[in-house]
């Protein structure tokens, strides 16, 4: 456990409960150790934050996180994805779901975060957007322009179950813990929401 945070005089806000006016929280290196009303006291080396009756609030929790930063050049999306990381945690959400991820650069951002070696929230990694060719997300990019990177192509075309089951097999060697699938249109696609992308095979694949 590293230096201790106590937090005094906070309205605490924990999403069970109204709201808990003259609550302590005290931080432990990472982790909350204890919650109450009493005071706790303080040694030399504590940090005490006297909020004065602002809210407190447990880590927000984001359910569909683009984080790749924008798109580009591997080290431009790692570094942009970094940044982003960073102010996803400074804007208050201390966990994450990755919502596609070009160029696997989530599961770094991921491994650099949890190694301590950058500031970003807890994230689960996703794989690239998966779907049949000529998907809604496939026809924004006219064939001419595409190539076989990773980094330039967010999403990842395959045909069938035997090839869903290989692409998904190699999105988890390369870090992703959950799969996106683009299974329908609409939601600001091309094609219309009824638009099956996906067959019933490849689905149960």
């Amino acid at each position: 456990m590293g230096a201790r945070v106590i937090f005094t005089n906070a309205n605490l806000v924990d999403g069970d409960h109204p709201a808990q006016p003259g609550s302590c929280v005290v931080v432990d290196g990472n982790r909350i150790s204890s919650v109450g009303t009493s005071p706790v006291d303080a040694v030399e080396t504590d940090r005490v934050i006297d909020l004065a009756g602002r809210a407190l609030m447990p880590g927000l929790f984001s359910s569909h996180y683009h984080g790749h930063g924008q798109f580009g050049a591997p080290a431009w999306v790692a570094i942009t994805a970094l940044k982003t990381a960073e102010e996803t945690l400074l804007s208050g959400f201390t966990s994450a779901i990755a919502a596609g991820s070009p160029g696997y650069v989530q599961a770094s951002i991921a491994r650099a975060i949890n190694e301590g070696i950058y500031p970003g929230p807890r994230i689960t990694v996703s794989s690239r957007d998966l779907s049949a060719t000529a998907n809604n997300i496939d026809l924004l990019e006219p064939w001419y322009e595409k190539n076989e990177s990773p980094f330039s192509n967010r999403i990842r075309c395959a045909d069938g179950p035997d090839a869903f089951r290989h692409a998904i097999r190699d999105e988890v060697a390369h870090g992703a813990q959950i799969v996106k699938l683009l299974v329908s249109g609409g939601h600001g696609a091309l094609t219309p929401k009824n638009r099956m992308e996906l067959s019933q095979d490849e689905l149960d694949m």
